[in-house]
C-alpha cells in the first residue's frame, strides 16, 4: 500500500524536501478504497515533517505542520495530495539518525480479509556541520608582561593532566562536543611560544540570549595566547550551523570574559582576540589591562574557588583556600601540583614570599581595599 523512498540523507539544521521531483516521494495505494477513506499515522524521530496541504483530510493527531507524529483520514486521492511534498525539519542542531515511519490502515472498508495495514520506514541520516573559531587570551596569573608570554611552570612540571579538569569542577558540557578529548603527550612535550599553559573552556552563546550556551568545547591555551584543540594546533571546531554567537573563554581560576557583540562564525576560522582592545567585551572592567614592555589584555586571577567572583577577604574568600593547601600553619610552605589554588599556574602553591599566589587575588580586586569583590562579567 505505501511506496517509499530508499534511504536519505541531509545535513545539519538543513530541511530535507521528498517529491517526485527530488525523486524521493512517498505515496500509498488501494485500488478497492475508491473515494472511502484510509487512515495515515506519519511520524518521524529527532524533527517533524510538514505536508503539502491538508485539503479534505480530517486529523486525530496533529495538524499537518511542524508535527513530531501525525494521524489523520482521507481519501487515497487527498492523502497523496498531502503527501506530494513532506518537508522534514530535523531537531536544531541535531546531527544522527532520524526515522520516519508512515503506517497506512484501510479501516476495513473494502476489498477481502478485513483490516489491512501497512508500515513503512525511511531513515534518514542527519549528517554534522561543522564551524571552526580561533580564539587568542590570555590569563593574567602566568603572563609575563616582560616577555608577552605566559608561564608553562604546569607543562614543564608534569602537572598538566591529559584528561580535562573542567567535569570534576562541576562544569556541564553539551552533547555536541563533551568532556570526551585528551591530551597526547606529544602535545605537552612542545616548548616556547607555543607550549601549552594550561587547559581552558570556550563556549558559543546565542547571540539574542547570551546567557544559553549553544556549544561548548574544553581546549588548551599556549604561551603565546592561542587557544587550540587538543591537537595542539587545530581551530576549535563546533559541529553546529554557521551562524553569530557570543564567545566565551573561562578557566578553573581566572574570570572568563565574552564578546560584548555576535561573532558570525562559519566553516572558515574565525578569530576572537581577547588580547586586544579592539575586541571589546561584556560587562564593566571584564579584563585587566596589562602595561609594561609587552601591553596587553589579560582574564583576572585569582578565583580559586571557580564561583564567578575574586574575593580577598570575607566569606568565601579565595585566599584562605591557598593557606589551607600548604597546611595552614607555616605560611612559607609550598605545594606542587595541578591546584585551583596555584594561581599563578607555575605547578606551585605558596602563600607568602615571592611568586606566591595570594598577591595577585589582591592585585584583582584593587590593591587597597581588602573586602573589595571582582565580578566575573558573565550573563
Amino acid at each position: 500500500m505505501n511506496t517509499v523512498p530508499a534511504a536519505q540523507a541531509t545535513n545539519q539544521n538543513t530541511a530535507l524536501t521528498l517529491s517526485a521531483g527530488n525523486g524521493n516521494l512517498i505515496a500509498v495505494a488501494d485500488v478497492d478504497a475508491g473515494a472511502s477513506n484510509v487512515e495515515i499515522t506519519l511520524s518521524v524521530t529527532n524533527g517533524t515533517l510538514t505536508l503539502a496541504g491538508t485539503t479534505g483530510l480530517t486529523f486525530t493527531t496533529g495538524d499537518g505542520t511542524g508535527d513530531a507524529t501525525m494521524v489523520f483520514e482521507g481519501t487515497v486521492a487527498n492523502i497523496n495530495s498531502a503527501l506530494s511534498i513532506i518537508t522534514f525539519s530535523p531537531t536544531t542542531n541535531f546531527s544522527g539518525a532520524a526515522v520516519l515511519t508512515i503506517t497506512t490502515i484501510d479501516l476495513g472498508n473494502t476489498g477481502a480479509g478485513g483490516e489491512l495495514t501497512d508500515t513503512d520506514n525511511v531513515l534518514i541520516t542527519v549528517n554534522p556541520t561543522s564551524i571552526q573559531v580561533s580564539v587568542r587570551a590570555f590569563l593574567d596569573g602566568p603572563y609575563n608582561p616582560n616577555t608577552g608570554l605566559m608561564g608553562d611552570g604546569l607543562r614543564s612540571g608534569g602537572h598538566i593532566p591529559s584528561s580535562e579538569p573542567y567535569t570534576a569542577l562541576g562544569y556541564a558540557y553539551l552533547g555536541n562536543n563533551g568532556s570526551g578529548p585528551t591530551v597526547a603527550p606529544a602535545v605537552l612535550a612542545v616548548t616556547g611560544s607555543n607550549a601549552i599553559v594550561d587547559w581552558v573552556v570556550i563556549e558559543l552563546r546565542d547571540n539574542t540570549t547570551p546567557t544559553t550556551v549553544v556549544a561548548n568545547t574544553p581546549a588548551l591555551v599556549q604561551c603565546d595566547g592561542d587557544v587550540v584543540a587538543n591537537d595542539g594546533v587545530s581551530a576549535l571546531t563546533f559541529t553546529i550551523a554557521a551562524g553569530t554567537y557570543r564567545v566565551v573563554m573561562r578557566h578553573r581560576n581566572h574570570l572568563g570574559v565574552m564578546t560584548l557583540n555576535g561573532v558570525p562564525i562559519g566553516a572558515s576560522p574565525t578569530t576572537v582576540d581577547f588580547t586586544s582592545l579592539a575586541t571589546t567585551t561584556f560587562g564593566t572592567n571584564a579584563r585587566k589591562s596589562v602595561t609594561g614592555a609587552f601591553p596587553t589584555q589579560s582574564l583576572w586571577a585569582g578565583d580559586v574557588t571557580f564561583n564567578g567572583q575574586v574575593k580577598y577577604a570575607g566569606g568565601g574568600n579565595d585566599r584562605d583556600p591557598i593557606l589551607v593547601k600548604i597546611g595552614g600553619l607555616v605560611p612559607t610552605a609550598t605545594v606542587n601540583g595541578y591546584w585551583p589554588e596555584d594561581v599563578n599556574l607555575n605547578g606551585q602553591v605558596r602563600y607568602a614570599g615571592g611568586a606566591n599566589d595570594r598577591d595577585p587575588i589582591l592585585v584583582t580586586i584593587g590593591g587597597s581595599v581588602p573586602t573589595a569583590v571582582r565580578l566575573q562579567q558573565l550573563p
